[in-house]
């Protein structure tokens, strides 16, 4: 049994949560656009023929010109006018169509065929955007539970290894234009080569501890399963044996890769490795 700390693997979903809050509120504005929709459309239970129609011509932000129906009609005598769903950049056909359809009882309740349209397409872009953001969100959730179990699996069958040279290498997360950072190990295998292992990204932007090394806790029997970590002990003590005793060229790789453990020197290692 081993003292670990899985604050920083569990720091990765702090905003993760927030992100599936944003995607289901899109889902939701755009369900609710498609049952309002829907809503309106039963209501339309007249239609009239628009005896104009206006391509009213606007321009975005970006000056680009931008277009926008209105349409005329005449019910019982009065003058109605139904304003399009939205805009475009293009005129199309659903503009020029001079269809109305309107609640009987309140003309000026009414649609167009690019009003349907329009409502239509937005709904599916808030749909889409919302699920697919809650959906990872919800996949990344996922995915640390299951590399919390990993970890829990080596607390109970895991080798540790104390005291490994690493290097920290850059990853292509960002959180608020920090750039995330994972520790890097080169490890040893019985048969004399070695593999690299990729520490989990340090989402608390640790990049190094006070004796200026990295620990590792290893399934011998799965090399895919491990954790790398700059402080894990045994709760019972550590033993001589968990000390990996790098060489002279490891450690002075590991101090030239390692700016941010500069005050780092042999004394640090021959300190924790009296055994």
């Amino acid at each position: 049994m081993y003292d670990i700390d899985l604050k920083n693997v569990k720091k990765g979903n702090s905003g993760v949560i927030f992100m599936i809050l944003i995607g289901l509120l899109f889902a939701g504005i755009g369900i609710g656009m498609f049952a309002s929709t829907v809503i309106k459309k039963n209501r339309m239970d007249s239609e009239v023929e628009a005896y104009k129609v206006d391509i009213n011509e606007h321009y975005d932000s970006d000056n680009g010109t931008m277009y926008s129906p209105t349409h005329f009609y005449v019910v019982d005598g009065v003058n109605y006018t139904c304003s399009g769903g939205g805009s475009t950049g293009s005129i199309t056909s659903s503009m020029r169509d001079e269809t109305v359809y309107y609640n009987s009882s309140d003309p000026s309740d009414c649609m167009t065929d690019y009003s349907k349209s329009t409502n239509n397409l937005f709904f599916i872009i808030f749909t889409l955007m919302g699920g697919l953001v809650a959906f990872f969100g919800f996949g990344s959730i996922v995915k640390t539970r299951k590399r919390i179990n990993k970890i829990k699996y080596l607390n109970q069958n895991g080798k540790l290894i104390k005291n490994l040279p690493y290097h920290m290498e850059d990853t292509n997360a960002r959180v608020n234009d920090r750039v995330i950072q994972r520790p890097v190990v080169d490890y040893k295998l019985p048969s004399g080569s070695s593999i690299k292992l990729y520490g989990d990204p340090r989402y608390d932007n640790k990049a190094c501890d006070q004796d200026g090394f990295v620990d590792l806790l290893i399934d011998p029997n799965d090399l895919n399963n491990y954790f790398i970590d700059f402080d894990i002990n045994r709760l019972s003590g550590n033993l001589g044996s968990d000390y990996y005793k790098p060489t002279e060229d490891e450690l002075a790789r590991m101090k030239n890769n390692n700016p941010n453990v500069a005050q780092f020197n042999n004394t640090n290692y021959n300190n924790n490795n009296r055994y």
